[in-house]
């Protein structure tokens, strides 16, 4: 395996691993890691999360051996470091850490403006009260349809939700919500929205759609033969309304079918687990997170920062659209630190401390 590698000229790996391969310092590991002259880290924030302490000590580590003696022959004796991050504020307290005697580190922050596709980021709170974790997190659910409604401007949403139960609840929520007695659009098979209710003047029989979510006469039509092939009885039903929901209980036929129909934008809304964030790239217009805090063993927890940045970072991608919204779901407690992280204002600090054995 070592030897495969060291034929290699970019490896790509995960903090852990390099420090698996690196903490044993063998033959074989010492020769691999003396010849790295670029070490480049994606979403160095992740220093202040779960993972963060491994990725601590695998940059210190090698930062360390660069300037050690035995190595000033070999290439990593003129490491280069490059960090990419989302913006943080104490941007600074990081570049010093990477600073070696060798080396300063040069920071350069991008601002919104660089943007491809500029994002309107929200958060939308509700007052708990005295209402325990479960019923509030219940209340929140009823408030996704007008917050899709008044975002999503008939475009592409995906809904974040805790559970794989909670992404069926929010999908017939917003499959019944989105059915309407009358709504007309003007020109079968032109997908537009506008005219509702008079035909707008069209010389065109007005279509009458039964979802909110339903353009036109021909997308009607696609969802209805989309329903018969999919295999999932509740699927089946939702997908008629332009809704439908994903997770890993459902068979692969109908995850792709799914998949495939949103990307093409006839499933106007699908509520999914947070995994598909890590996932498959399923770019949309509007990106809600169904609540911040999610349900484990030792009850309700929040998402991690890097969490939520993966689950908005699917909202207006380059390519697919020229803007994006996400809007992140919350109780009133939590209003401020979401606002914190949407606006870069929140620290990244080092949480080694919280992994050290005594």
């Amino acid at each position: 395996y070592m030897k495969n590698v060291h034929n290699c000229d970019i490896i790509i790996t995960t903090p852990e691993k390099l420090d698996s391969v690196s903490r044993r310092f063998t033959a074989d590991s010492k020769s691999l890691l003396g010849s790295i002259s670029l070490l480049m880290i994606d979403e160095i924030h992740l220093l202040a999360d779960d993972r963060g302490a491994v990725l601590e000590s695998i940059i210190t580590r090698i930062k360390r051996l660069s300037l050690s003696e035995e190595c000033q022959l070999l290439p990593i004796a003129s490491l280069r470091i490059v960090a990419a991050s989302a913006t943080f504020p104490n941007l600074n307290d990081i570049a010093k850490w990477l600073t070696t005697t060798k080396k300063k580190c040069s920071t350069f922050s991008f601002g919104p403006e660089y943007r491809p596709c500029p994002l309107t980021l929200e958060v939308f709170a509700k007052d708990q009260h005295n209402m325990a974790d479960f019923i509030f997190d219940k209340n929140l659910t009823q408030e996704l349809p007008p917050i899709i409604f008044n975002y999503n401007n008939g475009r592409p949403t995906l809904v974040f939700c805790s559970s794989r139960a909670k992404t069926e609840v929010a999908s017939l929520l917003m499959h019944n919500e989105a059915a309407i007695a009358t709504s007309f659009f003007p020109i079968p098979g032109a997908r537009s929205r506008g005219g509702g209710g008079s035909g707008g003047g069209s010389s065109s029989a007005p279509f009458k759609s039964k979802s909110k979510h339903i353009v036109d006469q021909e997308h009607e039509q696609r969802l209805n033969q989309l329903s018969m092939q999919l295999q999932n009885e509740k699927l089946k039903k939702m997908v008629r309304s332009g809704t439908a929901f994903h997770h890993a209980e459902l068979s692969q036929h109908d995850r792709e079918l799914v998949e495939t129909n949103f990307k093409r934008g006839d499933i106007l809304v699908m509520c999914c687990t947070s995994t598909m964030s890590m996932g498959v790239n399923l770019p949309a217009h509007l990106v809600v997170v169904l609540n911040v805090v999610r349900y484990s063993k030792n009850g309700f927890v929040e998402y991690t920062r890097n969490e939520l940045l993966q689950m908005i970072g699917r909202a207006g991608r380059k390519g697919y659209d020229t803007t994006g919204t996400a809007v992140l779901m919350c109780s009133g407690n939590l209003e401020r630190k979401m606002k914190r992280i949407l606006d870069g204002a929140s620290s990244v600090e080092s949480s080694l401390h919280l992994n050290t054995i005594a």
